[in-house]
């Protein structure tokens, strides 16, 4: 049986993703995102990883480059009510429900995405993914005929792919085209612009607006919303950036940063608008999930995953100057 795990370490400034598997191999590389990931054999140790992010570090530097200039801005959609999602060139608006068996939806001008669904930013991503891609495909069904008539080639196969990639459009001699899934946030015509480039057909559109609306779409990253200012601790209903109440059980000591209520210390805590450490297990790839006997580590995207609280605070250590918790060196 393969066994898998993830963890994170700094090498230097820089966030690193350890990937260990059965694999013999160590190896560096950096995803689409820019993210620097290491996958090695299950006893890799970090200094081994920093090791090989360090001989690979000019490469690793000049692909970084390489992604910062072919990538798009791709704005971060936080899943809230009212967030505007384009499609095939119109605002859609997100509306949040209360459904738990269904999917990304879109309703006319609304885009309908299970409540339950948004708790959880990678599985979100993914569904309005897949929504993307369904309704790209269906774009397709109904205009490359025509399209590939302009080159005698009206069966023309073309597929949709999930991948993050900087390629929009690529054309494969057997395969056909493979279309991003982001395209369908372009109207009908830029979208038919794009592969006319492609197949090297006549302008039917603004090359230079094209090129501008392909700079902002939206590739995928989502976030959870931030607390509103108005939104007080659910304990004791400090304001936000205000000190907790003395007998708090969400307040954190200031001194040691574990729970208030063991701490006989003078000292004050504020609170922020989030659960004292989540943030820190969002940056570290700190996440667990419930099994019959306890809890495993777990990916951030895997069914029912939450913060590994009890992790963060045995892998760190409590940093007064920053309020924050800091990874061990």
């Amino acid at each position: 049986m393969t066994s898998r795990t993830e963890r994170t370490l700094r090498v230097g400034n820089t966030t690193v993703t350890l990937h260990t598997s059965d694999r013999t191999t160590l190896d560096a590389n950096i995803d689409a995102n820019g993210n620097i990931i290491v996958r090695g054999p299950g006893d890799t140790t970090d200094d081994e990883a920093g090791d090989v992010v360090g001989r690979r570090r000019a490469w690793l530097y000049r692909r970084l480059a390489k992604i910062t200039d072919s990538t798009p801005t791709n704005p971060i959609k936080k899943l809230v009510d009212g967030e505007t999602f384009v499609v095939r060139g119109r605002p859609a608006t997100l509306q949040l429900t209360d459904e738990t068996d269904t999917k990304a939806v879109l309703d006319g001008a609304i885009l309908k995405l299970p409540r339950i669904a948004a708790t959880k930013p990678h599985k979100a991503q993914q569904d309005l993914i897949n929504l993307y891609s369904s309704i790209t495909q269906t774009w397709l069904k109904e205009n490359l005929g025509q399209i590939g008539q302009l080159i005698a080639e009206p069966d023309l196969p073309a597929h949709v792919s999930t991948r993050f990639r900087t390629n929009w459009i690529t054309r494969h001699p057997t395969r056909g085209l493979t279309i991003h899934w982001a395209l369908g946030q372009l109207p009908s015509l830029q979208l038919r612009e794009l592969i006319h480039r492609t197949l090297d057909l006549h302008t039917i559109a603004d090359p230079h607006q094209l090129d501008a609306n392909l700079r902002n779409l939206w590739l995928g990253n989502t976030a959870l919303p931030t607390p509103p200012h108005s939104a007080p601790c659910p304990d004791c209903a400090a304001p936000i950036n205000t000190f907790h109440a003395e007998a708090c059980d969400i307040a954190r000591c200031a001194r040691t940063g574990y729970q208030r209520d063991s701490c006989h210390s003078d000292c004050n805590s504020i609170w922020t608008g989030r659960l004292p450490g989540e943030a820190e297990c969002e940056e570290y790839g700190f996440y667990c999930r419930p099994i019959p006997n306890g809890y495993e580590p777990c990916n951030a995207d895997d069914p029912r995953a939450g913060h590994d609280f009890n992790r963060l605070h045995r892998d760190c250590n409590w940093d007064i100057a920053a309020q924050r918790m800091t990874l061990r060196i």
